[in-house]
């Protein structure tokens, strides 16, 4: 039996863009990621469902990542 996803929820670790952030988010407008590069169509239709992004700040993403 197949079952139809209905919401994808992500939840990870995020570096924040902006200085003061900490804690856990809900983004809502962007998202960036390079795990799957998608090229075809057919599994590109299958993705495009509701998604709910939980994100806790891990870092500054800033160069004090590279020690």
């Amino acid at each position: 039996m197949r079952h139809e996803q209905t919401l994808v929820v992500n939840i990870g670790t995020a570096g924040a863009l902006h200085d003061g952030l900490a804690g856990i988010h809900l983004p809502g407008t962007v998202l960036a990621s390079g795990d799957v590069f998608v090229t075809d169509p057919a599994v590109r239709a299958r993705l495009d469902v509701p998604v709910r992004l939980v994100k806790h700040v891990s870092d500054h993403a800033d160069e004090s990542n590279l020690d």
